[in-house]
């Protein structure tokens, strides 16, 4: 065993490094909010595949669905099934891979979501085989409501950003 004060040292250095993971990158987690606020599905869609090639998710995104009682990979399928466009679902199979997760492991998420009454499943005519997941009304509404929430945060944190920025730039131009 260590010391009796390094497991809280690296306790507080684990939350240290969250806050400053939470914080980075603030100006693509604005450009997303106000794209999922405005409802540009292709956009969003774009940006969560490339924020899941890099394994970045967004920090801010996290905290908003935890608040509601929803996981990180909840809240991700949630917006996949919505960025997928108005009505049309979108496979088990296509969810997996955008969460790139196995289809097993999306079965599972699926349940979850389903059970909280946030997607339902369907099987299209054209082939039965298949299962299609859709938003339903109240899933819609959780994926609004986050985004909004999302947004204010950004709001409050972008703030206080800019008076940092000035306080600490000023002393610079002065200088010049």
């Amino acid at each position: 065993m260590g010391a009796p004060g390094e497991a809280e040292r690296r306790r507080s250095d684990r939350r240290a490094e969250h806050v400053e993971r939470r914080h980075r990158d603030l100006e693509a987690v604005a450009r997303r909010a106000d794209q999922a606020v405005a409802g540009d599905a292709a956009a969003v869609e774009d940006d969560r595949r490339q924020r899941m090639r890099r394994g970045h998710l967004d920090p801010l995104l996290d905290v908003q669905a935890g608040r509601v009682g929803l996981s990180s990979a909840q809240y991700q399928a949630l917006l996949a099934v919505r960025a997928s466009g108005k009505g049309g679902g979108l496979t088990i199979n296509h969810l997996a891979r955008q969460l790139l997760i196995k289809h097993n492991s999306a079965v599972g998420l699926v349940d979850r979501i389903e059970q909280l009454g946030l997607v339902t499943r369907c099987h299209p005519e054209s082939d039965r085989r298949s299962v299609v997941v859709e938003l339903t009304p109240r899933g819609g509404r959780m994926v609004e409501l986050l985004a909004r929430r999302h947004r204010q945060e950004l709001q409050r944190v972008s703030g206080a950003l800019a008076r940092h920025a000035r306080q600490f730039s000023a002393p610079i131009a002065n200088a010049l």
